[in-house]
Protein backbone atom coordinates (compact mmCIF):
# COMPACT_ATOMS: atom_id res chain seq x y z
CA UNK A 1 0.00 0.00 0.00
CA UNK A 2 2.69 2.24 0.70
CA UNK A 3 4.14 1.98 -2.85
CA UNK A 4 0.57 2.62 -4.45
CA UNK A 5 1.02 5.84 -2.39
CA UNK A 6 4.10 6.89 -3.50
CA UNK A 7 3.08 6.22 -6.93
CA UNK A 8 0.15 8.39 -6.65
CA UNK A 9 1.89 11.13 -5.03
CA UNK A 10 3.72 11.23 -8.33
CA UNK A 11 1.28 11.09 -10.70
CA UNK A 12 -0.54 13.54 -8.31
CA UNK A 13 2.43 16.22 -8.07
CA UNK A 14 2.82 15.58 -12.45
CA UNK A 15 -0.99 16.19 -12.84
CA UNK A 16 -1.13 19.44 -10.73
CA UNK A 17 2.16 20.83 -11.44
CA UNK A 18 1.05 20.58 -15.63
CA UNK A 19 -2.36 22.24 -15.19
CA UNK A 20 -0.54 24.91 -13.47
CA UNK A 21 1.67 25.43 -16.04
CA UNK A 22 -0.95 25.05 -18.64
CA UNK A 23 -3.40 26.95 -17.23
CA UNK A 24 -0.62 29.93 -17.11
CA UNK A 25 0.45 29.27 -20.71
CA UNK A 26 -3.24 29.48 -22.19
CA UNK A 27 -4.12 32.62 -19.76
CA UNK A 28 -1.23 34.43 -21.33
CA UNK A 29 -1.74 32.56 -24.93
CA UNK A 30 1.83 31.31 -25.01
CA UNK A 31 2.30 28.79 -27.57
CA UNK A 32 4.77 26.42 -26.14
CA UNK A 33 5.02 23.96 -28.45
CA UNK A 34 4.07 25.81 -31.83
CA UNK A 35 5.20 29.52 -31.09
CA UNK A 36 6.94 29.63 -28.28
CA UNK A 37 8.88 33.46 -28.87
CA UNK A 38 5.33 34.75 -28.25
CA UNK A 39 3.52 35.85 -25.15
CA UNK A 40 0.76 37.22 -24.73
CA UNK A 41 0.95 39.96 -21.55
CA UNK A 42 -2.97 40.77 -21.80
CA UNK A 43 -4.78 37.30 -19.89
CA UNK A 44 -7.55 35.97 -21.79
CA UNK A 45 -10.05 35.14 -18.89
CA UNK A 46 -12.21 33.57 -21.44
CA UNK A 47 -10.39 30.60 -21.07
CA UNK A 48 -12.53 29.93 -17.91
CA UNK A 49 -15.44 29.56 -20.12
CA UNK A 50 -14.52 26.35 -21.36
CA UNK A 51 -15.28 23.05 -19.98
CA UNK A 52 -11.71 21.70 -20.84
CA UNK A 53 -10.12 24.13 -18.67
CA UNK A 54 -12.61 24.27 -15.81
CA UNK A 55 -12.42 20.21 -15.45
CA UNK A 56 -8.37 20.18 -15.70
CA UNK A 57 -8.10 23.14 -12.61
CA UNK A 58 -10.58 20.98 -11.29
CA UNK A 59 -8.49 18.05 -11.33
CA UNK A 60 -5.68 20.16 -10.59
CA UNK A 61 -6.85 21.15 -7.32
CA UNK A 62 -8.23 17.71 -6.33
CA UNK A 63 -4.76 16.46 -6.83
CA UNK A 64 -3.09 19.02 -4.82
CA UNK A 65 -5.36 18.51 -1.69
CA UNK A 66 -4.63 14.74 -2.46
CA UNK A 67 -0.71 15.35 -2.38
CA UNK A 68 -1.23 16.76 0.59
CA UNK A 69 -3.31 13.56 2.41
CA UNK A 70 -0.65 11.23 0.84
CA UNK A 71 2.37 13.10 2.19
CA UNK A 72 0.95 12.90 5.85
CA UNK A 73 0.37 8.99 5.09
CA UNK A 74 3.94 8.96 4.49
CA UNK A 75 4.66 10.58 7.49
CA UNK A 76 2.29 9.28 9.64
CA UNK A 77 2.34 5.36 7.76
CA UNK A 78 -0.73 4.91 7.81
CA UNK A 79 -1.31 4.17 4.35
CA UNK A 80 -5.16 4.93 3.55
CA UNK A 81 -6.49 7.53 2.08
CA UNK A 82 -9.85 9.59 3.03
CA UNK A 83 -12.88 8.36 1.42
CA UNK A 84 -13.86 12.39 0.81
CA UNK A 85 -10.76 12.89 -1.19
CA UNK A 86 -11.70 9.44 -3.36
CA UNK A 87 -14.88 10.67 -4.27
CA UNK A 88 -13.59 14.11 -5.00
CA UNK A 89 -10.88 12.32 -7.38
CA UNK A 90 -13.78 9.89 -8.91
CA UNK A 91 -15.27 13.04 -9.80
CA UNK A 92 -12.65 14.99 -11.29
CA UNK A 93 -11.36 12.30 -13.21
CA UNK A 94 -14.53 11.98 -14.92
CA UNK A 95 -14.76 15.56 -16.05
CA UNK A 96 -11.63 15.19 -17.77
CA UNK A 97 -11.72 11.89 -19.00
CA UNK A 98 -15.53 13.45 -20.98
CA UNK A 99 -13.38 16.07 -21.83
CA UNK A 100 -10.98 13.68 -23.45
CA UNK A 101 -13.65 11.21 -25.14
CA UNK A 102 -15.35 14.32 -25.79
CA UNK A 103 -12.14 16.01 -28.40
CA UNK A 104 -11.53 12.70 -29.71
CA UNK A 105 -14.61 11.37 -31.04
CA UNK A 106 -16.26 15.00 -31.85
CA UNK A 107 -14.14 18.36 -31.09
CA UNK A 108 -10.87 17.33 -33.10
CA UNK A 109 -12.78 15.45 -36.24
CA UNK A 110 -14.89 18.91 -37.28
CA UNK A 111 -12.00 20.79 -36.67
CA UNK A 112 -11.26 22.78 -40.05
CA UNK A 113 -7.37 23.37 -38.70
CA UNK A 114 -7.21 19.25 -39.04
CA UNK A 115 -7.63 16.43 -36.62
CA UNK A 116 -4.32 17.21 -34.30
CA UNK A 117 -4.88 20.82 -33.91
CA UNK A 118 -6.55 19.79 -30.85
CA UNK A 119 -3.96 18.51 -29.55
CA UNK A 120 -1.07 21.15 -29.42
CA UNK A 121 0.17 23.43 -26.85
CA UNK A 122 -1.90 23.23 -23.60
CA UNK A 123 -4.43 21.87 -25.07
CA UNK A 124 -1.93 18.48 -25.91
CA UNK A 125 -2.04 18.29 -22.05
CA UNK A 126 -5.62 19.23 -21.22
CA UNK A 127 -7.52 17.17 -23.62
CA UNK A 128 -4.81 13.95 -23.28
CA UNK A 129 -2.27 14.04 -21.28
CA UNK A 130 -3.45 15.16 -17.71
CA UNK A 131 -6.44 12.92 -18.45
CA UNK A 132 -4.19 9.90 -19.27
CA UNK A 133 -2.22 10.60 -15.72
CA UNK A 134 -5.67 10.92 -14.27
CA UNK A 135 -6.75 7.47 -15.45
CA UNK A 136 -3.70 5.62 -14.50
CA UNK A 137 -3.70 7.09 -11.29
CA UNK A 138 -6.77 6.97 -9.71
CA UNK A 139 -7.88 3.19 -11.53
CA UNK A 140 -4.29 1.74 -10.40
CA UNK A 141 -2.64 3.03 -7.73
CA UNK A 142 -6.08 4.97 -5.44
CA UNK A 143 -8.12 2.08 -5.11
CA UNK A 144 -10.97 1.82 -2.65
CA UNK A 145 -14.11 -0.02 -2.09
CA UNK A 146 -15.19 2.97 -0.09
CA UNK A 147 -17.43 4.47 -2.21
CA UNK A 148 -20.57 3.63 -2.44
CA UNK A 149 -22.79 2.66 -5.74
CA UNK A 150 -24.37 6.36 -5.47
CA UNK A 151 -21.23 8.21 -5.74
CA UNK A 152 -20.91 8.03 -9.78
CA UNK A 153 -24.30 10.07 -9.48
CA UNK A 154 -22.44 12.89 -8.43
CA UNK A 155 -19.60 13.31 -11.59
CA UNK A 156 -22.77 14.53 -13.03
CA UNK A 157 -22.95 17.43 -11.22
CA UNK A 158 -20.02 19.54 -12.92
CA UNK A 159 -21.68 18.74 -16.51
CA UNK A 160 -25.55 19.76 -15.29
CA UNK A 161 -23.94 23.02 -14.41
CA UNK A 162 -21.89 23.70 -17.10
CA UNK A 163 -24.61 22.53 -20.02
CA UNK A 164 -26.72 25.31 -17.89
CA UNK A 165 -24.44 27.83 -18.39
CA UNK A 166 -23.78 27.44 -22.34
CA UNK A 167 -27.58 26.54 -22.62
CA UNK A 168 -28.11 29.99 -21.10
CA UNK A 169 -25.00 31.65 -22.97
CA UNK A 170 -26.34 30.68 -25.91
CA UNK A 171 -29.97 30.81 -26.27
CA UNK A 172 -29.46 34.46 -24.87
CA UNK A 173 -27.34 35.43 -27.85
CA UNK A 174 -29.39 33.99 -30.79
CA UNK A 175 -29.33 36.31 -33.70
CA UNK A 176 -31.72 35.49 -36.69
CA UNK A 177 -32.09 31.87 -35.03
CA UNK A 178 -28.25 31.01 -34.83
CA UNK A 179 -26.22 31.17 -32.10
CA UNK A 180 -22.98 33.14 -33.33
CA UNK A 181 -20.03 31.03 -32.56
CA UNK A 182 -18.48 33.51 -29.74
CA UNK A 183 -21.34 31.83 -27.89
CA UNK A 184 -21.41 28.30 -29.53
CA UNK A 185 -17.69 27.44 -28.88
CA UNK A 186 -17.85 23.46 -29.01
CA UNK A 187 -20.50 23.71 -32.03
CA UNK A 188 -23.34 22.26 -30.46
CA UNK A 189 -25.71 24.48 -31.97
CA UNK A 190 -24.28 23.93 -35.20
CA UNK A 191 -27.03 21.55 -36.71
CA UNK A 192 -30.08 23.62 -34.31
CA UNK A 193 -31.68 23.56 -31.27
CA UNK A 194 -33.29 20.41 -31.64
CA UNK A 195 -29.74 18.77 -31.57
CA UNK A 196 -28.12 21.04 -29.10
CA UNK A 197 -31.41 20.06 -26.54
CA UNK A 198 -30.94 16.07 -27.13
CA UNK A 199 -26.81 16.40 -26.71
CA UNK A 200 -27.38 17.47 -23.12
CA UNK A 201 -28.80 14.49 -22.00
CA UNK A 202 -26.61 12.07 -24.33
CA UNK A 203 -24.02 14.24 -22.52
CA UNK A 204 -25.47 13.33 -18.84
CA UNK A 205 -25.65 9.99 -20.11
CA UNK A 206 -22.40 9.15 -21.05
CA UNK A 207 -20.68 11.15 -17.76
CA UNK A 208 -22.66 8.92 -16.02
CA UNK A 209 -21.56 5.98 -17.96
CA UNK A 210 -17.86 7.12 -17.34
CA UNK A 211 -17.89 7.34 -13.69
CA UNK A 212 -20.28 3.94 -13.29
CA UNK A 213 -17.24 2.34 -15.37
CA UNK A 214 -14.30 3.99 -13.21
CA UNK A 215 -16.48 3.26 -10.03
CA UNK A 216 -16.37 -0.47 -11.22
CA UNK A 217 -13.05 -1.19 -11.87
CA UNK A 218 -11.40 1.57 -9.34
CA UNK A 219 -12.89 -1.30 -6.65
CA UNK A 220 -12.02 -4.32 -8.34
CA UNK A 221 -8.40 -6.89 -7.02
CA UNK A 222 -7.66 -4.13 -3.88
Amino acid sequence: MKKKIIVSLIFNSLIFVLVFFCSFCALFDYKFITNPSIISFKPYFSIFQYFTTDSNIFLGIVSAVMMGFEISCLAKRKYELPKSILFFKLIATTTVTLTMLTTIFYLAPRDPAGYFNKFQDSNLFFHFIVPVFALISFLCFEKTNKLSKKTPLFAIIPVILYATYYAINGFSNVQNGIVPPAYDFYGFFDAGFIFAIILIPLMLFVTYLISVVLWFVNKKEL
